[in-house]
Formats: C-alpha cells, structure tokens, sequence
C-alpha cells in the first residue's frame, strides 16, 4: 500500500478505490496520504460509514486544514 501511495504521488497512478479501509488513520504519514489522495482524478470509497479518507478534501478544523478548491 505504501508503494501503491508513493505511484500516486508521482502522479503515474489517477484514480483509487477504497473498500473498508481508512487510509489517513492507517498510516503513519497522514500528510502524505492527503497530498497524495489530492492529486487522484477520482476517488471511489465503499464504505458504510464516513471516514477521514472520504471526507480528507473538506476543511473542518485545524488538524484537516485543506484548501479544497486546489483539490
């Protein structure tokens, strides 16, 4: 998974999909995992539930500031 977010940051890979995984709180560079997600054309996530990974492009509070018109 690790390699699969360093290919996203390169930009080699566009677009990801999630099933029942929270990226953002698995990790343990939760700044890389957001820049990295913000660069993906499309962002599928199956999940029942809201996650910090479905919501990473709203900004909500200091610890998740984002600008999401760059997103």
């Amino acid at each position: 998974m690790l390699q699969y977010f360093d290919l996203i940051s390169q930009v080699k890979i566009n677009g990801y999909i999630c099933q029942g995984f929270n990226q953002l709180t698995s990790f343990p560079d939760k700044n890389k995992i957001r820049d990295s997600l913000s660069k993906l054309k499309f962002l599928v996530i199956i999940d029942p539930l809201n996650t910090e990974t479905s919501s990473f492009w709203q900004h909500y509070s200091e610890y998740n500031d984002v600008d999401a018109s760059k997103i």
